[in-house]
């Protein structure tokens, strides 16, 4: 028996009692969003694997190749549009907040004029460049690089529909949309491969499918989209820019700074080292990306709070707990059997001296709790945060550079980095926390679990 001293008296915690409690937070609606979600990324995520895995089946070699060297091209813009997603979820959930449904349907309207404006130039500009991207490719024919440049107007748009899903807290609609974007490409590359277009068929599958995806999250929308009523959103372009930089800083910096390792290896080490050392980042990705759902289910939520005043560290804390849980369990599982997992995933003996997949764990799930407070503090508008990020990553680079004798030293260094962004980060929030709303005479409005 457990007793708990929360006032003058001891109170009798009872494993009856412990596990009420844990029954009342499980049926808590912030918990549930985030385990609907988490169930719909990590579903979309196998969808995407399997999409992987199929092409390279049916695809013959040289179109394979074709197809990974296209869309590693595409994922370069992904960091832009998670920007755009993260900008349009702070802004809906703002306008959720203050009930302003009119208002966030005139924001989201004008990001999708802005966005789609400045798709279709990306697209013209990336397909008039097609031909001279086949040649550097050495792909015989424009064709692909042609498909690749369309999909990128869908791929525009689609962040827009989702941060609106995400920041007026519909988790279910943005969880349908985002394994129906996966499903929708996988079945259609595969019907078109089938029909004989190879690469092209693979890559014409992603803006087909994206265009579906759009469709069907307009319609979840519903109403809000195009109901018209006369009202300016209101938000200043000055604001709107400052909120986007600040954001474009803080997530390209995080990219930087859990993608660096391999860059480094790549150049200190050889190339059969720097190839091992891709198993344990692709596991270790695994790590950082399997929580992420809980991020997500933050973001709207913090800022709705943020703008209502309330205190929202008690959702900050369960957010953080429920990051921890799965990525240590992880980690906890690649120090203890390395060689198992990578004969499993790779079917390859294990390629280190040193406990570089435990590590390279470690620093993961060091980074999807800075994922978490960097999500956070974009949604609370603590914007400095962000804005700093780009000093840690001269600091791991640097750290990276001095030293990086072992591969289990480079893991051993992003594991620390990553501790000190987490410790960095526990210091911010103690120093700008602000304070919960006086509702009362000496009454404090609180946002605890209870009312996640």
């Amino acid at each position: 028996m457990i007793e708990e001293s929360t006032g003058p008296a001891a109170t009798r915690v009872t494993p009856g009692v412990l596990l009420s409690r844990l029954q009342a937070l499980l049926t808590q609606p912030g918990l549930r969003q985030g385990l609907v979600m988490f169930a719909a990324t990590s579903l979309a995520n196998v969808l995407d694997y399997a999409y992987n895995v199929v092409m390279g089946r049916l695809l013959s070699t040289d179109g394979y190749g074709v197809l990974v060297a296209l869309q590693a091209i595409l994922q370069i813009a992904s960091v832009s549009l998670v920007v755009v997603r993260t900008v349009t979820a702070r802004y809906a959930a703002e306008f959720l907040a203050t009930k302003q449904l009119a208002r966030a349907g005139s924001f989201f309207r004008g990001a999708l004029r802005t966005v789609a404006l400045w798709g279709a130039v990306a697209t013209l500009l990336l397909g008039a460049l097609s031909a001279p991207i086949a040649r550097l490719l050495q792909i015989p024919t424009a064709a692909p690089a042609l498909v690749m440049a369309a999909a990128l107007l869908p791929l525009m748009i689609k962040p827009v529909v989702e941060g609106a899903l995400q920041g007026l807290q519909r988790f279910t609609s943005l969880g349908i949309v985002q394994v129906a974007h996966a499903a929708f490409r996988l079945m259609l590359g595969v019907l078109l491969v089938r029909l004989g277009l190879d690469a092209v068929g693979a890559l014409a599958a992603l803006p087909a499918g994206t265009v579906g995806t759009v469709a069907l999250g307009l319609a979840l929308l519903g109403g809000i989209v195009w109901r018209r009523t006369g009202d300016s959103h209101q938000v200043t372009a000055a604001d709107l820019t400052r909120y986007t930089g600040a954001t474009l800083v803080g997530l390209v910096s995080f990219a930087a700074l859990v993608n660096m390792d391999a860059l480094v290896v790549k150049h200190f080490f050889s190339p059969t080292e720097a190839g091992a050392y891709s198993m344990a980042i692709t596991l270790g990705k695994i790590v950082i990306f399997l929580p992420a759902a809980f991020a997500m289910v933050l973001f709207p939520k913090s800022a709705e709070r943020h703008v209502q005043r309330r205190d929202s560290s008690r959702l900050l804390r369960l957010s953080l707990a429920a990051t921890a849980l799965p990525c240590a369990g992880l980690a906890a599982a690649y120090f203890a059997a390395p060689d198992f997992i990578l004969g499993v995933v790779f079917g390859a003996e294990n390629p280190f001296t040193g406990p570089v997949l435990g590590l390279v764990a470690l620093a993961m799930t060091g980074y999807a709790l800075v994922n978490v407070w960097l999500n956070y503090f974009l949604s609370v508008e603590q914007a400095g945060f962000a804005t700093l990020l780009p000093g840690v990553v001269a600091l791991q680079f640097a750290l990276l550079t001095l030293f990086h004798g072992s591969l289990t030293q480079v893991a051993a260094v992003v594991a620390l980095t990553s501790a000190g962004v987490l410790a960095f980060a526990e210091a911010w929030f103690h120093f700008h926390k602000e304070s919960p709303r006086r509702t009362g005479a000496g009454d404090t409005e609180t946002d605890g679990i209870h009312s996640l």
